[in-house]
């Protein structure tokens, strides 16, 4: 009751439009490797939780970093893809929570929603709208392009990468210094809580202290 899916959809709309927006986690690393090799930006829609495997292989994806493994049909023919993708991912659960995967994550808590409207008629007022949000994107990442160079961070956080872009995207939409960096830091804060909530040492730990 939240538009987790709508959301997603919309994140997806707006980089890398797909008849199927949003998907359910694929059966193994293969089909992983087929739909970043065929899409731009990659949406996992209401997921209970994410294996061992899927998790090892996002963090690769997400950073950028290669994935292979046998072409079909053959013994000696390897299928590749090298590259970096965008990824979402929606659930109730909390569903990132090995911290290696957690540190790549920005964490979104949707509010429940209280007032709910039909289908046909967001998405008819959200593509009416989506010429100027477009727009409104564009004029964000020239504006983040021209900045970039120019930041520099006193301190290099964790995803340096990452957070001189941030900074870049907070100069080119006005806001202050630093607005970036604290949401930024307050995120790691809630991805390492998290973590040590589904570590069940860490939560034996934290009783002992209590």
């Amino acid at each position: 009751g939240s538009a987790k899916t709508t959301t997603a959809k919309i994140f997806r709309e707006m980089v890398d439009p797909n008849v199927s927006p949003a998907r359910s986690m694929p059966k193994d690393e293969r089909d992983l490797m087929v739909m970043a090799e065929n899409g731009w930006a990659l949406s996992f829609d209401n997921l209970s939780y994410l294996a061992a495997w899927f998790s090892d292989s996002l963090c690769r994806l997400s950073t950028g970093g290669g994935i292979s493994t046998r072409s079909l049909y053959t013994d000696r023919d390897e299928f590749l893809f090298n590259g970096q993708r965008p990824i979402v991912l929606n659930g109730i659960e909390e569903l990132p929570t090995r911290p290696d995967l957690l540190d790549r994550s920005v964490l979104l808590d949707l509010p429940t929603i209280r007032k709910y409207r039909a289908e046909r008629d967001f998405w008819r007022q959200f593509n009416a709208a989506r010429p100027r949000l477009l727009g409104a994107l564009l004029d964000t990442a020239v504006g983040a392009l021209r900045n970039l160079p120019k930041v520099k961070l006193a301190e290099q956080p964790r995803m340096a990468d990452f957070a001189r872009l941030g900074t870049a995207v907070e100069c080119a939409l006005g806001l202050s210094r630093g607005t970036f960096l604290r949401a930024y830091s307050e995120n790691r804060k809630n991805a390492t809580a998290v973590a040590l909530e589904a570590s069940p040492i860490a939560t034996l730990i934290l009783e002992l202290e209590k």
